[in-house]
């Protein structure tokens, strides 16, 4: 399995070579620059800005795309053919892209720091470890979602000529459906008040009593997606998934 990651880390790095070399140059062109107030210097941060934002964009919609497009690749018979069981390929196709969103994260904030202009410096991605470690967990679980929807998406008839249209669809259902499941069962549990302010404003408070339950349980629920969305994608993928 670390071969295997280790393979899939060198494909992607030769793959997106020419984006790697663009921010090598972009970063270095920073490093040089002075900042000063004229305009060689404002032209050359204004372009620095704008890329970081593409860098930043492009890279994260990769690792969305990268979830799903190596079983579309015809490397993926080569992966499919080795003695090794469907789940531990996923873990590592998720490790990759969790990987690149982490970098992507890391790299865009490393180029807004060195920005002079446009108060790009000041921009703060996470207020808190509370939120990065959510964003991380947010970003996994989606990324779990995508995987399962596209493998679903190829193992029936029905779908498989629309595979494409079928995904974005499960990923717009599966997680609307989980918040709705979830608001229902915390709702039931008596978690929340919910009350009518004026002017047809609803509150919804949670209980104090409730707050190491409603914890425990946004803890152990990604958890539970995480491995089901696991479980579930390997036993589609060995019996009934098709590339074609």
């Amino acid at each position: 399995m670390l071969n295997l990651l280790k393979w899939n880390y060198i494909n992607l790095f030769k793959k997106y070579q020419f984006l790697i070399t663009s921010y090598i140059i972009t970063l270095i062109i920073l490093l040089v620059t002075p900042n000063k107030d004229n305009l060689l210097c404002f032209f050359i941060n204004g372009i620095g800005a704008i890329y970081s934002i593409f860098f930043c964009f492009y890279t994260l919609v990769l690792s969305v795309t990268e979830t799903v497009n190596w079983m579309r690749c015809e490397s993926a018979l080569l992966e499919f053919s080795l003695c090794i069981k469907p789940i531990k390929i996923f873990i590592g196709k998720l490790a990759l892209v969790m990987s690149l969103n982490l970098f992507s994260l890391i790299l865009t904030k490393t180029l807004w720091y060195l920005l002079g202009t446009f108060g790009m410096k000041r921009i703060v991605l996470f207020q808190n470890i509370d939120s990065f470690l959510m964003y991380l967990i947010c970003s996994l679980v989606f990324y779990v979602i995508i995987m399962f929807s596209y493998i679903l998406a190829k193992s029936f008839h029905y779908t498989r000529k629309n595979s494409k249209i079928t995904t974005v669809f499960l990923c717009i259902m599966i997680p609307a459906l989980i918040l709705i499941l979830t608001f229902i069962f915390l709702a039931t549990m008596g978690a929340w008040n919910i009350t009518t302010a004026p002017y047809g404003q609803i509150l919804i408070e949670m209980k104090d009593n409730f707050t190491a339950f409603t914890t425990l349980y946004s803890i152990l629920l990604p958890i539970f997606l995480i491995i089901a969305g696991l479980l579930c994608s390997s036993h589609l993928f060995k019996y009934k998934f098709e590339r074609y």
